[in-house]
């Protein structure tokens, strides 16, 4: 029996279907390690967690996280590590490399992660980025360097933090003021993280989804995003997969292989950024593990397999067993609410008829105050999965479920939640 051992995972859509693929093997043994187990059982409607084995530990200790696998492996042999979370990726990189298991390896995904030192990576490498500027808070003269560096990047430009995730705390800028305005509310709560000043790249947004093993890498297909209104860069939805003409795919292609050539990309599950604007392909993020959202359940229901039994093959150092093509397009929404203020309910149960939906995912939110329009992934009232044919009839699958989802919000006298 083979010891899977899988470092946290997502909480915004299919973070548990990881738990799902490998509890379908009988052949292998699940551990699943994290920092606060509790913040997964809010979203467990199902009870899978009663059916792992856990193991809470500091995850974002390298030390802690060491001392957990170091205890595992002598108990049941580790055969392979599995991570989806941002925050503990690093780790787990590092850890893997000292336990032999494989796994991007420690350098890739530590430069994958940290924005700023992506960025100076494709700078050094002739890769196309933004224009960018790096800030450390912490700086005495954080503030006058802000305002100076904003001219210099020039109006309008996008803030950020280095390690950032889910579109949180990205803004755009139009002017001196609103800079200032942002870094103050940016400044306050990202901790140690560096900010970034960025060049907007006007153009439409796409990820590249790819696995790579032993040094070959395939790309499955391109996603797309609608986002919301700007200053904010909240994503609404996704397709995939979608045609930008051979002519843009060859140049991604291209692109996509000689970043991860020279960056030691020989192994895992990546899902890479990119504008295409006026002048080509841009790099915006390179995300050293599976997309987040409904990406992993988009890409499964396109090829008519299961990504993430795909994803513990590549631990276990299997090689995966995918398709030339997809089969059919999938596609995915997000719904937020159009007004600020308390969730009264949420109910989906007409959509769940409609044809053609493999997924609905409904919020716990009933109680909570969102808000509208949103400024970051977290707030969303439901997700819908939905196949066709074609991704123009995917959308419109996903479309017409998500108008049958009811809610109500309670609106103070002022605007706000009572």
């Amino acid at each position: 029996m083979k010891h899977i051992v899988v470092v946290e995972t997502t909480t915004s859509g299919s973070g548990f279907h990881i738990f799902q693929a490998a509890l379908e093997d009988d052949n292998i043994k699940l551990t699943f390690i994290c920092e606060n187990i509790d913040s997964y059982r809010t979203i467990d409607k199902e009870g899978i967690l009663n059916r792992i084995s856990i193991v809470e530990c500091n995850t974002k200790s390298i030390e802690k996280l060491r001392e957990s696998i170091k205890q595992l492996n002598s108990i049941h042999k580790i055969d392979g590590l599995v991570c989806l979370n941002d925050k503990a990726i690093e780790q787990v990189s590092v850890v893997a490399e000292e336990f032999n298991l494989s796994f991007m390896s420690a350098t890739a995904v530590k430069i994958a992660r940290n924005k700023d030192r992506f960025r100076d990576f494709c700078l050094a490498n002739h890769f196309p980025v933004p224009n960018f500027i790096k800030i450390n808070p912490n700086d005495l003269l954080a503030k006058e360097a802000l305002i100076e560096k904003g001219k210099e990047i020039g109006y309008p430009l996008i803030i950020k933090t280095s390690l950032g995730t889910g579109s949180a705390n990205v803004v755009l800028c139009k002017d001196e003021k609103e800079l200032c305005h942002r870094y103050e509310q940016i400044s306050g709560v990202m901790g140690n993280q560096l900010i970034l000043l960025e060049e907007f790249i006007t153009g439409p947004v796409f990820s590249v989804e790819s696995i790579t093993f032993r040094g070959e890498t395939q790309i499955l297909g391109l996603s797309d995003r609608t986002l919301g209104p700007q200053p904010n860069f909240v994503e609404l939805g996704a397709t995939f997969p979608v045609s930008v003409g051979e002519k843009m795919y060859a140049a991604i292609e291209e692109l996509i292989n000689r970043l991860f050539s020279k960056l030691g990309i020989s192994h895992g599950v990546s899902h890479t950024e990119i504008i295409l604007s006026r002048n080509g392909p841009v790099l915006v993020e390179l995300n050293p593990r599976l997309g987040g959202g409904l990406i992993g359940p988009m890409i499964s229901k396109s090829y008519g397999i299961n990504i993430y039994k795909e994803i513990i093959k590549l631990a276990l150092d299997v090689k995966p067993v995918i398709p030339e093509k997809p089969l059919q397009a999938a596609a995915f929404q997000i719904l937020f609410s159009a007004q600020s203020g308390k969730i009264k309910n949420i109910c989906a149960n007409l959509a769940k008829d409609y044809p053609s939906i493999e997924e609905i995912i409904v919020r716990d939110r009933v109680g909570q105050h969102v808000q509208s329009p949103p400024t970051d992934f977290r707030g969303d009232l439901a997700i819908v999965l939905a196949v066709g044919e074609t991704t123009d009839m995917a959308v419109n699958n996903c479309k017409a479920a998500m108008t049958a989802i009811h809610y109500e919000v309670e609106i103070g006298n002022d605007g706000n939640a009572n």
